[in-house]
């Protein structure tokens, strides 16, 4: 017999004990098998078995949770005599996990095994064993798995399925089949213990009986099912089985043996499902999925048994359902940070911090399961994994694991209380043409403006027949916004490469997402996981047209129009409805409707309603104008006889509604309240496109009666009025219809009308809430803007039927009804004839009693942001808002910053109790001068000291800096006035723009043109790489040619500079790349980094960042040998297995260290892509080397680098490079050095494995 620490061999002949009825004895090979397991944990624990403890001194034993084994032959294939080799792997995951690979050779026929095991302490009553983890061995030389084995994922998936009494059946894999797990019982007998052969040493079932059992049952069970004329245990043979332990018995225990399912694979094979419990509390202890084969073809059918019944697999669900109480004297940080540490070791060695967001790192179900075992292990803590799935980082594990929940309500136990309440519109957020703010909207109103403009340059080009100077006047006018290409990615957690392939109408509204939670002063935390609705309005994307002609393609996450409000679900982890609607131009109001509809039914508590348009390409414009829809002169004239065709426009607008009960409990800012809505269609009318004017009429009396008003009740009206000759008589038509039908006196010129749309154009998809704001704002300020462009009235229109009349003068508006409230309606109607409607009313907020403030005692303002620059412009912002607002209450505006706003990375506070100290020091900060009222840090969460008792201003303010947190609700009043009109965040105004448009410098190199290319300038540049021709790579390793392309564009530039690139990923195992192919790198420049993106198709393949170095840093590290040169390898050998994977790279020396190599390579070819290739599968080859042996005829690992956290590329290549490549805990450093030991190329920190998937580039 040979072994080492991981290995062991032992050679046999078989005789008579080693055999059984049907050949090979499956009870013996287990047994063997499970012993060379043991041994092999034994050896590379250093220790004997008997003195294998936990922490607590309890003895352990190795408890199977695993089998499986498959025989290339039926095991009557072995015979007496027949020599036989048994060899096995040992390998672990974490402290507790241990494989093995075992192989049972014969002449000709091989049996493979994998069997897994946790350490177990037994239990006072011996009724089980409780998992456990053995104390570490200082000399443990055992090989570890850096991600949890499939087959460990197997029995955890397995374990989470049987637990989930809502699934009843499923599929596993195994031996090539797919099984059936079913909680169908066919077919049952009971089984009584033998103490004698089915029981251990410990005094409970040995692990080699559960298939023996299995068996024994099972051949009573088919011979009960009158198969054949036959015993059962004759007729066939064993292939293939596998065992999952999950529980154990004694000797005193009945097991009932449950036939779940089987199926015929041939005429002559079989696949059999079955489970086995304890009889007294109906454990499941076992389940097993076997393979047989018949000795002849087998012709009966089995009969089913006549009491084929279903149960669930777990019978008494409160034993694992829910652990509600955990008392334990762990604290709660302890807890966290051993969380994060179970997580780490799970994720090779990944930095978790207790606030890392869980869901970027992929962690799966069945890692939970495996965590909730380890606290059970080392904290004997019961919890309960299914709790755990939604937990975004430790913290909220933590609070889960000891209960801290709260009252919380079971999902589907009670039904949530559906409101009568109104609903109020608590805050706003837009970018309109010419506004992006209340004030300057408001502005454009009241003062009759009109901002509909030219085509803003660079936009596009028209196509060569379209002349808007003569041909085509009025075709390039529009209400347009600015900076429709600008977005903040980073701040979002989104890759510049996806900003870029994004639709603008989603990062605008992410943007204007962000905007809406500070305007209605709500940190968007305190939202994160709650009910909270998305109703977007939206009719497709010029911006997906623009790929047609791009260098990549467009994303589905970037153009889905689901997606528009899919995204603020997803980046505030909002968990109500959210949807997108599409009813062409009344989108926007309908979807305000169903947004109404969820919260008065109780679906959502809160939500976010919102409408975008925006125009990025021609054809729509070109299509409406040609149609004869658009206007000619560039001014939408609605209601007025030169009406002719409407102005296209663009913008966003966004809005938060809840109850109006709670908000006024919340003390918010009410906007305005919805008194009604409704939404119908039009029906069939003489086209798809024409307007029914009776089922408007049906439209609004609808909404008013859902208001319990009437038409009288309205003193103004904001039609739809696109400005069309036909589209506004019908509209007023139907109007005066419903003056008509509904009771009430009607006063002529009561009721005026108006439309937005004469100001700034109609936004189509999200003009209905265009018109609410605009109502919103006229209620604010008492007052009726002006609806502009109306001169003689359309003589189609009649307005002597009903109560209206045209608005024209800026006018008071003042409430005719004793509750002093004002009431509006807006309309919206779609091409397709989808109409919507709402009822608007003004809201009096009732006057607060708030304690007047000590001038003398100082507050605390805090700022934070993502950057230190937006940080600093966000002091500027508020320092210049103070100075504008001479009556800026500071106790609200304290309140406001400290409650209202986001707590992000880099921060600010002052401790203030003057007005003009407070700007001081936002002065002194935004240039960059001290000051020492002021504290500034980047937070760190696991850094923070602890905050004493009793704490004051200054103490507190050095606390949330540093990352501390602070509940602020101790030190606020209850009746506090938020203030809803400070700055907002100032996002990065980067441009972003769908790459290879016209609008984008494109340039081509191939790889030796790279290398002369001129980087002195360059801040955002888009580069097509030309893949060279390089002769003997494979395909798999393609990835690391991209070091070299980097490498090219650095090298010989004018500045002078050196780069190293940190924090580098590759995401593509099959790159599918060949010669030829153009591959576009994107550079872009933010802040003092610039990052770097290698795509194809739009998706990323190699991305990362580029940081400016000095020379001190380049030429740090020189070449020695750190540890002694154990044994020189076989250079001539290891020569040959690169010859046969194409390597270029020629060892003419290597030595093995205990944890590096070194040596040197002769480099053949004259690029780095070449010799990273080569020690990349140098370290391939050498992956079974330690200091005395080596595997020459390995062959080289699957395996390719993911990540590197640094790729040093200064350089130059010489035909002789010393190498070094050094093993740390979870990855490699290879090192290249000139013949004066002087490094010139370094690949630090580089991990490999599978992989990583496109969630590590999304964030």
């Amino acid at each position: 017999m040979t072994e080492t620490f991981f290995t062991q061999g032992k050679d046999y002949t078989l005789g008579m004990p080693h055999l059984s009825l049907t050949g090979l004895s499956e009870n013996w090979f287990l047994k063997e098998f499970g012993d060379h397991h043991w041994n092999l944990i034994s050896g590379s624990l250093g220790i004997s078995t008997d003195k294998l403890v936990d922490h607590s001194g309890e003895r352990l034993y190795a408890s199977f949770v695993r089998i499986k084994w498959e025989s290339d032959k039926d095991l009557s294939a072995f015979k007496e005599n027949d020599p036989i080799r048994i060899t096995s792997e040992i390998s672990r995951f974490g402290n507790k996990m241990f494989f093995s690979e075992q192989e049972l050779t014969g002449a000709d026929h091989k049996i493979r095994a994998s069997l897994m095991t946790v350490f177990s302490a037994r239990t006072t009553d011996n009724t089980e064993l409780q998992k456990s983890a053995p104390v570490k061995q200082a000399d443990e030389k055992t090989r570890t798995h850096k991600k949890l084995p499939e087959f460990a994922k197997g029995f955890l998936q397995m374990k989470s399925n049987l637990s989930d009494t809502d699934k009843s059946e499923w599929w596993h894999t195994f031996a090539g089949n797919s099984f059936k797990v079913t909680s169908h019982c066919i077919a049952q007998y009971t089984y009584q213990i033998d103490p004698f052969s089915d029981i251990n040493g410990v005094g409970l079932l040995y692990f080699a009986s559960y298939p023996m059992i299995n068996d024994r049952c099972e051949r009573k069970v088919f011979n009960e099912l009158d198969i054949e004329d036959s015993d059962w245990t004759q007729s066939n043979v064993c292939l293939s089985r596998d065992i999952f332990y999950f529980g154990n018995a004694n000797p005193k225990d009945e097991l009932v043996y449950e036939l779940n399912h089987y199926e015929f694979l041939e005429k002559n094979k079989i696949q059999i499902s079955s489970s086995i419990y304890r009889k007294a509390d109906r454990a499941l202890i076992s389940k097993q999925f076997v393979v047989r084969e018949f000795k002849k073809e087998w012709t009966a059918e089995i009969e089913k048994h006549s009491d084929e019944q279903t149960r669930p697999f777990v019978q008494q669900p409160e034993k694992i359902e829910d652990f509600t109480e955990n008392r334990t004297s762990i604290e709660r940080t302890e807890l966290i940070q051993k969380i994060g540490g179970i997580l780490s070791e799970m994720l090779g060695g990944v930095t978790i911090s207790s606030k890392t967001d869980l869901s970027l790192l992929g962690i799966e179900s069945i890692l939970f399961m495996e965590l909730s075992e380890q606290l059970n292990i080392d904290l004997n803590l019961n919890t309960n994994p299914s709790k755990f799935y939604g937990a975004q980082n430790c913290e909220e594990i933590a609070d889960i694991v000891l209960n801290r929940s709260g009252n919380t309500v079971k999902a589907f136990e009670i039904e949530k209380e559906k409101t009568k309440d109104e609903i109020a519109i608590v805050a706003t957020s837009f970018k309109l043409p010419g506004a992006n703010t209340a004030e300057a909207f408001w502005e454009i109103l009241k003062s009759g403006e009109s901002v509909i403009g030219s085509l803003p340059e660079g936009r596009w080009e028209w196509p060569k027949e379209i002349n808007p100077e003569i041909l085509h006047k009025g075709i390039d006018k529009g209400g347009f916004i600015t900076g429709l290409d600008e977005f903040d990615p980073s701040f979002f957690s989104i890759s510049p490469l996806e900003a870029e392939l994004m639709d603008p109408q989603q990062r605008l509204l992410l943007q204007l997402s962000w905007e809406l939670f500070e305007r209605a002063a709500y940190h968007p935390d305190r939202y994160r996981g709650k009910d909270i609705g998305v109703f977007i309005g939206a009719s497709g994307s010029d911006y997906e047209q623009l790929s047609y002609n791009s260098t990549s393609g467009i994303s589905v996450t970037g153009s889905a129009s689901a997606l528009l409000s899919n995204r603020i679900s997803y980046f505030f982890d909002l968990k109500g409805p959210s949807k997108t609607v599409d009813t062409a131009c009344s989108s926007s109001l309908v979807a305000l409707h169903d947004a109404i509809l969820a919260l008065q039914a109780g679906i959502c508590t809160q939500a976010i309603v919102g409408g975008v348009h925006l125009m990025c390409n021609s054809a729509k414009t070109i299509s409406y104008y040609t149609s004869k829809m658009l206007s000619e002169d560039g001014k939408c004239s609605t209601f007025d006889q030169n009406a002719n065709g409407y102005v296209r426009a663009e913008g966003a607008v966004l809005f938060l509604l809840k109850p109006l009960s709670e908000a006024v409990a919340d003390n918010d800012e009410i906007l305005g309240t919805i008194k009604g809505s409704a939404v119908n269609h039009g029906g069939r009318v003489s086209g798809i496109t024409v307007p029914n004017p009776k089922q408007q009429s049906e439209l609004v009396i609808a909404a008013l009666k859902n208001a319990n008003l009437t038409m009288s009740d309205l003193s103004y009206l904001e039609a739809h009025g696109t400005g069309t000759s036909l589209g506004d008589p019908i509209e007023i038509n139907g109007l005066n219809d419903v003056a008509n039908k509904m009771n009430g006196e009607i006063r002529p010129n009561s009721c005026g009308l108006g439309s937005v749309k004469s100001n700034i154009g109609h936004l189509e998809a999200a003009s209905g809430l265009v018109g609410v704001l605009k109502v919103l704002l006229a209620m604010k300020h008492r007052q009726i803007p002006p609806t502009i462009n109306y001169k003689q009235l359309n003589p189609k229109i009649d307005l002597h039927s009903g109560p209206f009349y045209i608005q024209q003068n800026l006018q008071k508006w003042v409430p005719e009804n004793k509750n002093n409230t004002l009431f509006a309606g807006v309309s919206n109607f779609g091409v397709g004839g989808t109409n919507a409607h709402v009822i608007i009313g003004s809201h009096i907020e009732q006057e607060r009693i708030q304690k007047v403030r000590d001038t003398s005692c100082p507050l605390l303002f805090v700022l934070s942001a993502v950057t230190a620059e937006a940080l600093r412009k966000l002091a500027g912002k508020l320092k210049k808002y103070i100075l504008q607002n001479e009556n800026t209450d500071l106790q609200a505006l304290s309140a406001t910053l400290q409650m209202g706003r986001a707590e992000l990375g880099q921060r600010i506070a002052v401790v203030s109790s003057e007005k003009e100290e407070l700007m001081s020091a936002l002065e002194d900060f935004e240039h960059h001068k001290p000051n020492n009222r002021l504290v500034h840090g980047k937070a760190n969460p696991d850094t923070a000291k602890v905050l004493p008792e009793n704490a004051d201003w200054d103490q507190i303010a050095a606390y949330w800096v540093a990352g501390g947190t602070v509940d602020w609700k101790q030190y606020i009043s209850s009746n506090i006035k938020w203030l809803t009109d400070l700055p907002v965040y100032p996002f990065a105004k980067e441009r972003y723009w769908i790459p290879g448009s016209k609008k984008d410098k494109v340039k081509n190199y191939k790889s030796h043109e790279i290398c002369n290319h001129d980087r002195s300038c360059l801040t955002d540049e888009l580069i097509n790489c030309l893949i060279p021709d390089l002769a003997g790579w494979i395909n798999k390793d393609f990835g690391l040619l991209f070091p070299e392309l980097i490498r090219g564009i650095f090298k010989d530039n004018h500045s002078g500079k050196q780069y190293i690139l940190k924090n580098v990923f590759w995401t593509e195992e099959n790159m599918d790349l060949k010669s030829g192919d153009q591959v576009p790198l994107r550079i872009i420049r933010k802040d003092e980094a610039e990052y770097f993106e290698f795509s194809k198709s739009g998706k990323p393949l190699f991305f990362g960042e580029m940081h400016e170095c000095n020379r001190e840093y380049e030429y740090n590290e020189v070449n020695s040998r750190e540890e002694k040169q154990l044994n020189q390898l076989d250079s001539q050998l290891l020569n040959r297995k690169l010859q046969t994977v194409h390597n270029p790279c020629r060892i003419l020396e290597i030595h093995a260290g205990k944890n590096s190599f070194d040596g040197i390579i002769e480099v053949r070819t004259g690029t780095l892509f070449n010799v990273f290739q080569g020690l990349w599968t140098i370290r391939k080859i050498l992956a079974s080397v330690n200091s005395k042996t080596v595997n020459y005829s390995a062959e080289p690992k699957d395996l390719l680098p993911y990540f590197s956290e640094e790729i040093n590329l200064k350089g130059d290549l010489n035909p002789l490079m010393p190498f070094k490549i050094k093993k740390t805990k979870n990855s490699y450093d290879f090192l290249l050095f000139n013949s004066q030991g002087i490094m010139q190329f370094a690949f630090k920190g580089v991990r490999e494995g599978e992989m990583i998937t496109e969630f590590l580039y999304q964030n």
